[in-house]
C-alpha cells in the first residue's frame, strides 16, 4: 500500500505537466471563505464539547435534591 502511494506521489511531482489553468480573484475569495467558515466552525465544535466536558465534572450529586431556596 505505501509502495503505491509512493509512486502516486512520484508521479504526480515528475510526470505530470502544468496545468497552465486561470484561477480569477471569486474563485480565490470563495476558497478563503471556506476556509475561514471552517476553522471558525471547528473553534465552535471544540468549544462546545469542552464545555460539555466541564459541565459533566461539574455535576452535583445525586443525592442533593435541595435548591437554592431550601424546599425540598
Amino acid at each position: 500500500m505505501i509502495s503505491v502511494l509512493a509512486a502516486a506521489a512520484v508521479f504526480a511531482v515528475f510526470v505530470v505537466k502544468p496545468a497552465q489553468a486561470y484561477v480569477d480573484p471569486g474563485t480565490a475569495t470563495i476558497a478563503i471563505q471556506a476556509l475561514l467558515g471552517a476553522i471558525a466552525a471547528g473553534g465552535i465544535f471544540f468549544r462546545h464539547k469542552l464545555t460539555m466536558i466541564g459541565q459533566f465534572f461539574r455535576r452535583k450529586p445525586r443525592g442533593d435534591s435541595q435548591d437554592r431556596s431550601g424546599n425540598q
